[in-house]
This record gives C-alpha cells, sequence and structure tokens, in this order.
C-alpha cells in the first residue's frame, strides 16, 4: 500500500512539473524560490525550461526574464565579477525582448554597474555614452556622469575627470551624499595634480561628516592617509595608518601604508629602531623589484648604519646605494638613492676624514645637489637643508685651514647650497678675502660692496 501511494504521488509531481505555470504568481514564485535559497543556476535553467512552453502569456515571459537576469547578476555577484557577460546578455536580452515594457535606463544603468564592477572600463564608458546619448534626462544618465568622471580618473586623464565631476556637482546639492562624494572625487584630482593644501580640507571634511566615504575604499583611505603625511599631519597618518592597515591586510594599498607607519614611526621621539628595521627588512623582501620594496631597502640600510661612524662599515652601504640609483635613474627611486648616498658620504668625511675618500665630501654635495631637484617635496627639502649643512662644514673648514681655492671653488660649484645672505655675513667677508688672496680683485670688490649695502 505505501510503495503504491508513493509511485502515485510521484506521478503526480511529475505532472505538476511538467505542466506549463499559466499563472505568473506561480511561475514568479517558483523562481524566487530558487533564488532565495541561493541556487541561481537551478533558477535560471527551471526559468529557460518554462520559456519553451508556447503558451505562456507576454507578463510570464517578461518576469522569467527578469529572473534569469536577477540570477546571472547573483551569479556574477558570487564570483566577485571576474566574469559579468552572462549577467549583461541576460539584461540585453530583456531588453530585446520587451522593448516597450522596460525601464531600459535603469536596466542600462545596471550594465554599467557590472562592467565598473568587473573593472571592464572601456565597456562601462561605452555604455556610459550610450546611455546619455539616447536618455539624456533621466536620473540614470545624470548618475553615470560621476562614473565616466571616475573612468577619466583611473585612467590618469585628470582633465577629463575634472569637468566630468564638475557637470554632475552642478546637478546635486553639495550638502547631499552625492554632494559629498563628488567632493571627494575632486579632491582626488587636486591630489594627483599636487595641490595638496587644496586637497586636504575636503578630505578632512568628509572624514568628519561622512567617514565610509573614505574608509571603505582602500584607495582613497590609503590617498587620505599620504596627504595628511605630506601636510605634515604626522600623528593623525599614523592614527589613520594602524586603522588602515586593521581594516585591509592585503590590499594592494597595504604594502605602501606599511611603509609610510614605519617612516612615521621613526619621527616619534623614542623611535622603535629594530621593529622599524624589521618592518623594512620584510618590505625589501616580500615586494622586491617593486618602488615600496626598493625604498624599504633603502631605509633599512640607513637605520643599520645610523649608529656606524667608519668609512669600513659605511662603504657597503654606500656602494649598495649607488647600484640602486644606477640602475632606477630619472626616478623617484634614484633621487632617494643619491640623497641617502649623499648623508652617508657627509657622514663620513666629517667623523673618518682620515680614511675615506679625499672628495668624499664633494661626492655628498654633488649627490645632494643631484637629489634636491628631485619631484619629491620630501626628499628634495631634506637633501637641500643636509646640503647646506655639509656646505658650510666644508667651506669653512677650507677657511680656517687657509685652502683658498679649495673654497673658492666650493663656493662657485655648488651655489645652490649657499647660505642667505642675511645669515652668512661672516662666510662671504671670508670668500671675498679668499678671492682677494686669488687675485679675483674684481669679484673680492663687488662682494664687499653688497655686504656694505647689507649692514
Amino acid at each position: 500500500m505505501r510503495y503504491i501511494f508513493r509511485t502515485v504521488f510521484g506521478l503526480m509531481l511529475f505532472g505538476m512539473l511538467a505542466m506549463p505555470l499559466h499563472a505568473d504568481s506561480d511561475a514568479a514564485l517558483h523562481i524566487r524560490t530558487l533564488l532565495n535559497q541561493g541556487q541561481p543556476d537551478k533558477a535560471i535553467a527551471d526559468a529557460r525550461k518554462q520559456l519553451t512552453h508556447t503558451d505562456l502569456t507576454e507578463q510570464e515571459r517578461k518576469t522569467l526574464f527578469e529572473l534569469v537576469a536577477q540570477a546571472e547578476i547573483m551569479i556574477a555577484s558570487a564570483r566577485h565579477y571576474e566574469d559579468v557577460s552572462q549577467a549583461v546578455a541576460a539584461i540585453n536580452t530583456l531588453i530585446q525582448e520587451f522593448p516597450h515594457q522596460v525601464n531600459e535606463p535603469k536596466l542600462l544603468a545596471q550594465i554599467i554597474d557590472l562592467y565598473w564592477k568587473q573593472n571592464a572600463l572601456e565597456e562601462a564608458q561605452a555604455s556610459i555614452l550610450d546611455l546619455q546619448n539616447r536618455f539624456p534626462n533621466t536620473p540614470e544618465a545624470q548618475q553615470s556622469i560621476l562614473t565616466l568622471g571616475k573612468i577619466h580618473f583611473i585612467h590618469h586623464h585628470y582633465a577629463d575627470a575634472r569637468s566630468e565631476f564638475l557637470r554632475y556637482a552642478l546637478q546635486v546639492d553639495t550638502h547631499s551624499p552625492q554632494g559629498r562624494e563628488v567632493r571627494l572625487w575632486t579632491a582626488m584630482v587636486d591630489y594627483e595634480e599636487k595641490r595638496f593644501a587644496q586637497a586636504l580640507p575636503v578630505f578632512e571634511y568628509i572624514f568628519q561628516v561622512q567617514p565610509d566615504l573614505i574608509t571603505t575604499q582602500d584607495n582613497i583611505y590609503a590617498r587620505f592617509i599620504q596627504l595628511l603625511r605630506i601636510q605634515g599631519k604626522n600623528r593623525q597618518a599614523l592614527w589613520h595608518s594602524r586603522a588602515f592597515l586593521k581594516q585591509y591586510k592585503t590590499s594592494t594599498h597595504t604594502p605602501e601604508i606599511r611603509l609610510l607607519q614605519a617612516d612615521l614611526l621613526l619621527t616619534l621621539p623614542k623611535p622603535p629602531f629594530e621593529d622599524i628595521a624589521r618592518v623594512y627588512a620584510l618590505l625589501a623582501d616580500r615586494e622586491a623589484g617593486t618602488t615600496v620594496g626598493k625604498q624599504a631597502f633603502m631605509r633599512k640600510l640607513m637605520i643599520q648604519t645610523r649608529d656606524k661612524t667608519t668609512y669600513r662599515d659605511i662603504k657597503p652601504a654606500i656602494i649598495a646605494l649607488k647600484r640602486m640609483a644606477n640602475r632606477n635613474q630619472l626616478s623617484i627611486i634614484e633621487d632617494e638613492a643619491l640623497w641617502h648616498e649623499g648623508a652617508l658620504w657627509e657622514k663620513v668625511a666629517r667623523l673618518d676624514a682620515k680614511h675615506a675618500p679625499k672628495a668624499a665630501g664633494e661626492a655628498a654635495l654633488k649627490q645632494l645637489s643631484q637629489a634636491e631637484k628631485s619631484e619629491d617635496k620630501h626628499i628634495a627639502n631634506q637633501a637641500k637643508k643636509l646640503g647646506m649643512r655639509a656646505f658650510e662644514r666644508q667651506i669653512n673648514q677650507f677657511i680656517q685651514q687657509n685652502k683658498w681655492l679649495e673654497a673658492i671653488t666650493l663656493w662657485r660649484r655648488f651655489p645652490n647650497f649657499r647660505p642667505p645672505l642675511q645669515a652668512s655675513a661672516q662666510l662671504r667677508f671670508d670668500i671675498a678675502i679668499g678671492l682677494r688672496q686669488l687675485m679675483e680683485y674684481e669679484q673680492a670688490e663687488r662682494m664687499l660692496r653688497n655686504l656694505q649695502q647689507q649692514a
């Protein structure tokens, strides 16, 4: 009896599944149940099976196509948008099948969002232009302006990005979430164009009123931290670097923020040198060949030589830095290598002149003079400060030893390191004396007249 009951029930269920679902609610309920159960593949298969029935109503067909598109989007999302082609195809099919019954601008906006999340920027841009050309006055077209600006930003077309952000900003309330987002992206353009003073107040305001706009996007959060460091707000930068590293352990920006954090720890009154050196060593190893890895390697060398005073102990680091500069010409890496190499040459010239090469001091000024031209303001400023100190020490030493030719040669060769006129009257007077000693009377008299005028 139990066997007969199971057989009859199974035949009845098979007949029910085989029958076309005429009621739209029944068809939708079946597919939506599968979606809610997390079975989008099964939902798609069953929906397409239902679509083979010829006696479905137009509304039933439309609903099934919508649910197929929804399921494909779920699959793309679960796979982190690695491939959105099936989802895009399902949406396009829905548009083609029911051109007058769907909200096409809204569906096109979904396609744009899928391409954006896949990082298929060319396809996203083409879809945006299509949306804006065909449906220019819709909310979706307006919102796509912001996305188009972001695409230009990613492609480093900052003028185009700024133009799109301005166009979008004119259509939204400045104090709305949309207004704050476009202000933030405009500040991102300022950052990339090195308008740091203009960018920082916007970042700080956004962080105060809507911090998630910054902290939920690693690329924006990383720039905010870098910006704080550039503008000298080290304490805030250090706090945010810790928060960033706690939140983003495997981000592409994690190495640069870890490097920045180590740099900031060096500015503390009592830096944990051993811990910092370990971070530099780790980054130099794991990020070898990258900008971060090379920077970490050089900074590790500088920590390792901080207590060394002899040319013999410092020479290997000088050689390594010279090699680094030669292999990375016309780059920020070369600039930093020249700065550090110059610092070490000056160190051995000052502390171990007996064993250092005679040209150590000159080598220091030469490397620091090149590093001073760096586009990186921090490197340029540090090279300038160290170069001026080294220049003044060396030239005063030559003057005390009555080595007038060497003093005058140094004065002429490195004018960029001469101290300001108001703070170097005695030095300039000594240089005038040296010029007279070398029988260059005209130049000596000119210097003396200038000093009299400044007195």
